[in-house]
């Protein structure tokens, strides 16, 4: 997650992050709910497009825990795009 919002500190409820994906691209990660502001985090998204206009959007999934080993070793769906580093 980048940490591009100056107005908020960590820990606040937010409606979107800001993500870095590993291809270097920058995307608004939304939620359908409030998720916990926490840059510097490693985060789960998936990819969301639309089949009229084949723009993508970006669904937050999760924070990825570094301590917990057992999700990354977890297979995911297809249309999970997979982990990213936050900044």
């Amino acid at each position: 997650m980048v940490n591009d919002r100056s107005d908020v500190k960590p820990g606040a409820l937010v409606d979107y992050l800001t993500v870095q994906l590993d291809s270097g691209d920058t995307v608004r990660a939304s939620s359908a709910g409030k998720i916990d502001y926490r840059p510097g985090q490693r985060v789960l998204v998936k990819e969301k497009s639309t089949n009229f206009y084949g723009i993508r959007k970006h669904e937050f999934k999760k924070y990825l825990d570094e301590r917990r080993r057992s999700d990354e070793n977890r297979k995911f769906s297809s249309t999970d795009i997979g982990t990213y580093v936050c900044h």
